[in-house]
């Protein structure tokens, strides 16, 4: 695995900073966006883009400058596939500047359907694919880790609501993330990392006091990951949130 260095000086803007909000539309939905880049200290002049993207389908609309934000009237999401979650990302882009170098940016925000709830981080993207015979498995070979799940009728919702699929497959797919991230030959601690694995690492902190270890055997390394979807579980009450559906079924 190669790790990535902010060589570019481009700067991470804020979660708090950034809340996305879909709206049902006839055709396509459209969404609302509250951007807050004050005391960033960013060029005024920079323009502002707002992305949808799912795939290779992308939609881009401009929300002015840094020192002007004006949202587009039209915000319909008519390009993008809206066959799974449509991720968002904002940008800024010094235009000064002869490449349209980017100074900062935010990216994999989701919104949820139907103006339910502001924009987050989405930390796993849920894509729904032919898998055959198989439930789920967990594609670490792109830009980030995106958890594959089978395409079905209500796969959507099943994968949003059902506790004993969140209890089979999310602690799973944790660990596989961070074995993918700490037990990599070129680990050193968390010193360096960028991008996704910064995310999620800020993420596994959240769930436990001992911080990642550095570069020392794996056995420390393992036994930091089984605390962290340890807790990653009893913070989310998996198994008793799984039984007590499965006694509602049974009831």
């Amino acid at each position: 695995m190669i790790r990535h260095f902010n060589y570019t000086k481009r700067r991470r803007i804020p979660q708090d900073r950034v809340e996305i909000e879909l709206k049902p539309g006839k055709d396509a939905p459209s969404f609302d966006a509250r951007i807050n880049l004050s005391e960033l200290e960013l060029p005024s002049t920079a323009k502002v883009f707002v992305e949808a993207h799912y795939k290779s389908s992308y939609q881009r609309f401009d929300f002015g400058t840094v020192g002007g934000l004006v949202e587009p009237v039209r915000r319909a999401l008519d390009e993008v596939d809206r066959g799974n979650t449509v991720l968002f990302r904002v940008k800024v882009v010094d235009t000064d500047d002869l490449l349209g170098r980017i100074v900062a940016e935010i990216d994999d925000i989701t919104a949820e359907d139907g103006g339910g709830g502001p924009g987050r981080y989405c930390i796993l993207p849920v894509n729904f694919v032919d898998l055959g015979e198989e439930m789920w498995r967990l594609a670490l070979g792109g830009d980030r880790p995106v958890l594959e799940v089978n395409k079905f009728p209500g796969a959507e919702a099943f994968v949003r609501s059902d506790a004993v699929f969140a209890a089979l497959v999310y602690p799973e797919a944790v660990r596989q993330v961070l074995w993918n991230i700490v037990l990599d030959d070129d680990w050193e601690g968390v010193d360096g990392l960028s991008g996704w694995r910064e995310m999620w690492i800020s993420f596994a902190r959240t769930l436990t006091a001992d911080e990642p270890p550095g570069k020392v055997d794996d056995e420390e390394r393992e036994e930091w990951i089984r605390d962290v979807v340890r807790a990653f579980c009893e913070r989310l009450k998996l198994k008793t949130r799984m039984l007590e559906t499965r006694q509602q079924e049974h009831a």
